[in-house]
């Protein structure tokens, strides 16, 4: 059995059926339902989109990051390269000229021993000829006693000799007397000084010659060292200047590489941005267009298929000449709906547009009407504002969280360079350290150098003084030899005067005064010949000392030359520390800067988040809010305008 409801129900869709106005219902309706369809499928479309978008841009940015990271870490490598090429360069260059310098150094050093050693062998041959000489002479004269013939080869001996010695006129003069006396002893004991003050010049000789071939072997041996140890350096310096400009030319053509990707990535951003941004712009006036189409749809259908509207349909005529009877009833539901909307979104707008609606009644609706339209005009202006908002927001926020990206990798990058600066700095330090200890080990061979020298030309000066002393002692007793007989005008230096002929014995007979005459002239023969030997010495003497002292003054030369090098190294590394100091400061500035500029960015964003945060909480709501308003704006626009057209009617 059918109840109330559903007879009235079948009565009602039978009078529907009937009704011109029912059909234009249910046209909107399924223009309704095909709208809310296409939203439906567009809004899957604009969402995989969307998707695509945010997947892409992060992938990009990520790309995008991972870039710059890499070429600004090739650009560091590129830059130690090309300081670690220039500072082999400046080693090599410096160690080509050491070596230079020290071959030079080497070759004068050659030249001179070699002089040294030719003056050497030819004084060496001239004195092992002499001591031969004198060694036969003393055997002749040993042998053969006083044979006309021996006495003519002694003789010829001593000529060969005696320019050798200072005492050669006195030597000369006993060997002739020889001829005269049977005695040789005095000449003889003479010969055997000479021969033994040969002897022992000849072995000082070869002493004096080996000692300075040892100092020239050492000295060889030291430059030769120092330039295997500068070669082996250099080698070194060669190797890592190789490696050095190997990995140069890698990062250089990586680095390019990584520019041309940056630069399609950015690109690829940007443009990817963009069209996401037009695409989300356009969806926004899609779903504001579809939004507002299907509220002015539903209003439609409101109006035409309330319970108020279809009663007044169906008592209406065809040309619904009757219906001005009716215009407060159908205003009711324009009263109802808009507090119910005014309730619902807490809307002071609707408030106020129903009590307006309230006082006109009584009369024409045209001033509720443009207050509507102006309500309606305001919507759409915050509409408007809210998405303009929003895009600000999420424009700024993009902006600054991109700029906090740049300033976080400035900072690391900064970091990574004062790092290495820093390394840097400990390496020059290191190096600084190593050339200051080089520079105080040759100060303290040049010091024993010359605290050696200050010594050996000590014990010169006093070998000198003794030796002076000697000669001095040998010329007072030659004085007081010879002071008797110059007193009393006898010859006691002077050679015999012969009256006939050298080959006649002179006579016998002397003299009281000078019967000694003969022996004393031996005796200070022999002390002259000693005191010219000593003097010979003391003169040989200063010739060792001067080629000893200008062998050191060269030797100090060239340490000094060396010192001096490692302190202009060591000037330079000093030097290029400072300045590796300067720029690990400026550095430090820089990222202190960066540091504040990057506290401004997120104070930025701090700033920006309350707003930002309450616009995205609330736009979605915000949105619906306003549709409602709009809704039931339109809706009561439309009632109004409907019962002002009957009001007119009437």
């Amino acid at each position: 059995m059918r109840t109330c409801a559903s007879l009235f129900a079948v009565s009602h869709a039978a009078v529907a059926q009937r009704n011109p106005v029912s059909k234009v219902v249910d046209l909107l309706r399924d223009m309704q339902a095909k709208i809310e369809a296409d939203g439906k499928a567009e809004t899957k479309v604009y969402d995989k989109y969307a998707c695509w978008c945010a997947t892409t841009t992060q992938r990009k940015t990520e790309q995008i990051t991972e870039h710059k990271a890499s070429i600004a870490s090739l650009s560091n490598e590129i830059l130690e390269l090309k300081a670690v090429i220039a500072t082999r360069e400046n080693d090599i260059a410096k160690l080509d000229a050491d070596i230079a310098d020290n071959d030079e150094s080497m070759k004068q050093a050659t030249t001179l021993r070699e002089n040294e050693n030719k003056a050497f062998m030819a004084e060496t041959a001239e004195m092992q000829s002499a001591i031969g000489s004198l060694e036969k002479a003393i055997k002749v004269l040993s042998g053969a006693g006083t044979g006309g013939a021996a006495l003519v080869e002694v003789a010829a001996v001593v000529e060969r000799v005696a320019p050798k010695t200072k005492s050669s006129g006195a030597l000369l003069q006993q060997v002739a007397k020889l001829r005269y006396s049977p005695q040789s002893a005095s000449v003889q004991g003479i010969l055997k000084d000479m021969y033994d003050t040969f002897v022992v010049n000849l072995e000082t000789m070869n002493a004096e010659e080996a000692a300075s071939q040892h100092q020239y072997e050492d000295l060889m041996a030291t430059k030769t060292a120092q330039n295997k140890d500068w070669m082996v350096t250099r080698g070194r310096k060669e190797e890592e200047k190789a490696a050095a400009e190997d990995s140069l030319g890698m990062d250089t053509e990586n680095r390019e590489g990584e520019l041309e990707e940056l630069e399609a990535a950015q690109r690829f951003f940007a443009d990817t941005a963009a069209a996401c941004k037009d695409k989300a712009d356009e969806w926004a006036e899609r779903s504001r267009n579809r939004d507002e189409e299907l509220t002015g749809i539903q209003q439609a259908i409101d109006i035409l298929d309330s319970p108020d509207a279809r009663k007044l349909f169906k008592s209406a005529t065809a040309t619904f000449a009757q219906v001005s009877e009716t215009q407060s009833s159908a205003l009711e539901p324009v009263y109802a709906a808009l507090q119910q909307a005014a309730k619902a979104s807490h809307s002071p707008r609707l408030a106020l547009l129903t009590v307006q609606l309230r006082q006109g009644s009584r009369g024409h609706f045209d001033e509720v009407v443009k207050i509507i339209d102006e309500q309606l005009a305001d919507l759409k202006d915050e509409e408007a504002q809210d998405i303009q908002h929003r895009d600000d927001c999420i424009e700024q926020e993009n902006d600054n969280h991109n700029r906090l990206q740049d300033l976080d990798y400035a900072i690391k990058k900064l970091a990574n360079k004062i790092s290495k600066l820093n390394s840097k700095k400990g390496r020059l330090e290191e190096e600084i350290g190593e050339t200051q200890d080089a520079i105080s080990n040759q100060e303290q061979i040049m010091a024993d150098a010359l605290a050696q020298r200050n010594d050996d030309h000590d014990d010169f000066l006093q070998a000198k003084a003794d030796d002076e002393a000697a000669i001095a002692l040998i010329k007072q007793a030659t004085e007081v030899l010879t002071r008797f007989y110059k007193n009393n005008k006898i010859a006691a230096l002077q050679a015999p005067e012969f009256a006939i002929s050298e080959d006649q014995a002179p006579d016998a007979k002397f003299n009281d005064a000078g019967s000694h005459n003969q022996e004393k002239r031996g005796i200070v023969a022999i002390l002259k010949q000693i005191r010219e030997n000593m003097e010979a010495d003391v003169s040989e003497g200063e010739k060792t000392e001067a080629s000893e002292l200008a062998a050191y003054e060269k030797q100090r030369a060239d340490d000094r030359n060396m010192v001096e090098s490692l302190k202009n190294h060591l000037a330079d590394l000093q030097a290029e520390k400072a300045e590796t100091e300067g720029e690990i400061g400026s550095l430090e500035q820089k990222k202190t800067n960066t540091q504040t500029e990057r506290d401004a960015v997120a104070a930025i964003l701090a700033g920006l988040k309350p707003g930002c945060d309450w616009i995205r909480a609330s736009f979605d709501k915000r949105r619906t809010d306003r549709a409602t308003e709009v809704k039931s704006l339109l809706n009561a626009k439309s009632m109004l305008s409907g019962a002002s057209f009957l009001q007119k009617r009437k």
